[in-house]
């Protein structure tokens, strides 16, 4: 069912609420959502891509095109599952990854690189 609607999104002069306004009619449908109904809508919306034939790429692309975030705030944790690494991004909450032993370590490795100088000078 193919979907050829239009999204505009707005936030409330007080920053309280989202406007979600769909427009696939003559009549145009507008969600008002809190941040607990829109961190659900997310939630469900990331569920439904999980799905998708069209999956999310495997690697990550030559060109980063999402936003980055100064000052990341992450928790490491041990769970009944395993380790856990959990990320903040500002739009999405915090997203947390179970790893394995040898991704700690491989993370931990790439971490140490990344905190030595580069070979060409840069920071």
């Amino acid at each position: 069912m193919p979907m050829h609607s239009e999204v505009a999104f707005a936030l409330s002069s007080d920053g309280l609420f989202a406007a979600l306004e769909l427009s696939s009619g003559p009549v145009p449908s507008v969600l008002h959502l809190d941040a607990l109904e829109l961190e659900d809508l997310i939630l469900q919306l990331a569920r439904v891509r999980e799905m998708m034939c069209d999956a999310v790429p495997g690697q990550l692309e030559p060109v980063f095109r999402a936003s980055r975030v100064r000052s990341a705030q992450w928790v490491s944790s041990r769970t009944p599952l395993g380790a856990a690494l959990s990320l903040r991004d500002p739009g999405l909450g915090w997203l947390h990854f179970l790893m394995s032993p040898e991704q700690c370590r491989d993370l931990a490795d790439a971490l140490n690189d990344l905190g030595r100088p580069a070979p060409d000078g840069r920071a």
